[in-house]
């Protein structure tokens, strides 16, 4: 469940690692509108188990061959559809073209990385 302070939406991460806490916020930048999807980085036991869960995985989504952090892509794939119900949800409140910004600090981004693939790869979202 989000909580909204303003104008900021935060998704809190699952107990167990399967999802990073996120949130999601607006800037207008020299009259340009920004969406900020921004990843948590590593806090808990469960993220470092996720971390250290790096054996490469395939990622048939970006391609036969695609192959990435098993632990981060199992992550991007659980956040996947919340994220995009999030983005969806944002651009339709706020009514103008809005530029949609993916970012994170350490393990935080490179879920972002993988996340903006993904929902790039096969998604209702346009992103631009």
């Amino acid at each position: 469940m989000a909580r909204a302070s303003e104008d900021v939406l935060f998704f809190p991460g699952s107990a167990f690692g399967t999802t990073k806490s996120f949130a999601s916020f607006k800037h207008t930048l020299d009259g340009a509108q920004y969406l900020v999807v921004a990843i948590r980085a590593t806090r808990t036991p469960w993220d470092w188990m996720v971390n250290f869960n790096s054996k490469p995985a395939e990622c048939t989504e970006l391609g036969n061959k695609f192959k990435c952090h098993k632990g981060f892509l199992l992550v991007a794939r659980n956040m996947k559809a919340p994220i995009e119900n999030s983005i969806t949800e944002r651009i339709s409140l706020l009514g103008r073209p809005t530029n949609v910004i993916f970012t994170g600090h350490s393990a935080g981004a490179a879920v972002a990385q993988l996340l903006f693939s993904l929902i790039c790869s096969n998604s209702v979202v346009d992103l631009g």
